[in-house]
């Protein structure tokens, strides 16, 4: 459970799933529509270990997006607050 853990604390910053495990991943989340109760979520824990240990993903943002991001909305407002 460690693993997946980390890969949703990861998953913040977004992946692509690539290859083979994408291919897997789409088809199991597919057949889950047909699938109801505690096998659902038996399923969706399969997904999330699949995920979890490939190494076929890529992040998409890097983790200092968020700190520039957040510089760059309080530049904004603190112009907005003395120019107000």
């Amino acid at each position: 459970m460690e693993t997946i853990a980390r890969f949703l604390e990861e998953s913040v910053m977004g992946f692509s799933i690539l290859g083979n495990t994408g291919q897997v991943v789409a088809k199991r989340m597919n057949n889950m529509l047909e699938i109801y109760g505690p096998s659902r979520i038996i399923e969706l824990l399969r997904i999330l270990n699949i995920l979890a240990e490939t190494n076929e993903k890529e992040k998409l943002a890097s983790p200092d997006i968020f700190k520039i991001l957040k510089l760059q909305v309080q530049s904004k407002l603190q112009k907005y607050v003395t120019t107000s």
